[in-house]
């Protein structure tokens, strides 16, 4: 497979670009492991736009935790996928047993860490409630359910704003979230609600679309649990939007992300799924609702995979100016201190640039 060559970096297995504490070095050496032995299986799976393997241009062999994580593009329309990916089977034993610990450095979830992780996520919420108000989606008296709602701390802004908010995913941080917040949370997915006979005016995916093994069905699901005007948003990290989110594409790439989409390849797909897109920017935050039309079948652009691959490129080149920027800039304060005239330089500086509030 050919390679994009946005640096050797990309391909080290075992360096983590991440400061990692004990429990998630101990985590990764232990997913590394399951690797290695062949416990974790993986899968080569075809594009969504159903362009062969063969189309693919590999990305990175690794994650920003250093684990094998094969990132590619497809040079037919642009999406950036995981393959080969680790089987559902594989995934569903990494999240029950080792996502928590890597990536948020805990050997157990207690009371405390709950509150502090709920109370450090309630913007999002805020956001997600503020966004939905802006699009002329009032939510008050209305029914609101998140796929994917981790303990259910966007909830409470949509409660604030009127909604009855009802929440599902999967382990047990719903437990948490019903117990010390009172909040309407079960374990479960897209089947789990739809078992349950639930429909809503909203439906939310915040965060969760690029965890998919299958989108598509997902997506289908969606427009089961939707009253006939009922309206999804999406949230997920864009492609296009690293230079002000992540800074750092490698940072970007994440073992627990099958997908990564841009405005153009979530847009393409969600209206093959057969919604009609009513907003997107490449944040991504997008509304959508079922198509009186259907689905509609989206011709590949090879020129949108020129676009993201050229763009993944001034990223990387950025990031490596920005990178000797500060080195030049920290050698030269280094500099003025061991020659004693730091204070009087600093002091030129300011003075030569008074808007400025660093050295």
């Amino acid at each position: 497979m050919s390679k994009l060559n946005l640096g050797t970096r990309y391909f080290i297995p075992g360096r983590s670009i991440k400061s990692l504490n004990e429990t998630q070095e101990g985590a990764k050496q232990t997913v590394e492991k399951l690797i290695e032995d062949g416990i974790y299986e993986f899968e080569s799976i075809p594009c969504l736009c159903a362009s062969s393997v063969e189309n693919d241009l590999l990305v990175a062999a690794v994650d920003r935790y250093g684990l094998k994580h094969h990132t590619v593009i497809c040079r037919a329309c642009g999406l950036v996928r995981t393959n080969p990916r680790l089987t559902r089977a594989s995934y569903r034993n990494f999240y029950q047993e080792w996502y928590r610990q890597l990536y948020s450095g805990w050997q157990h979830l207690d009371e405390n860490r709950f509150i502090n992780q709920f109370n450090s996520y309630l913007p999002r919420g805020e956001k997600i409630a503020a966004f939905l108000l802006n699009n002329q989606i009032d939510i008050a008296g209305k029914k609101v359910l998140e796929i994917g709602c981790g303990g259910g701390w966007n909830l409470p802004a949509l409660e604030k704003a009127g909604a009855v908010a009802t929440g599902f995913d999967y382990g047990n941080y719903t437990e948490f979230g019903k117990e010390l917040y009172d909040l309407d949370l079960h374990c479960g997915g897209s089947r789990e609600a739809m078992e349950k006979g639930i429909k809503a005016n909203v439906v939310i995916l915040s965060h969760t679309i690029e965890h998919f093994s299958d989108p598509i069905e997902e997506l289908n699901n969606l427009k089961k649990l939707l009253d006939s005007d009922g309206v999804c948003y999406l949230e997920t990290p864009g492609v296009l939007n690293i230079h002000n989110s992540y800074v750092d594409p490698l940072k970007y790439l994440q073992n627990a992300h099958t997908y990564s989409f841009s405005k153009h390849t979530l847009s393409g797909l969600i209206k093959r799924c057969g919604y009609e897109v009513q907003y997107c920017d490449e944040y991504i935050r997008m509304l959508c609702r079922p198509a009186i039309a259907g689905c509609v079948n989206i011709k590949a652009k090879p020129q949108h995979s020129r676009l993201v691959i050229d763009y993944l490129r001034d990223c990387e080149r950025k990031r490596i100016v920005r990178g000797c920027q500060l080195f030049l800039k920290r050698f030269a304060v280094s500099l003025l201190k061991i020659l004693g005239i730091y204070p009087w330089a600093r002091k030129m500086y300011h003075k030569a640039n008074p808007n400025s509030k660093t050295d």
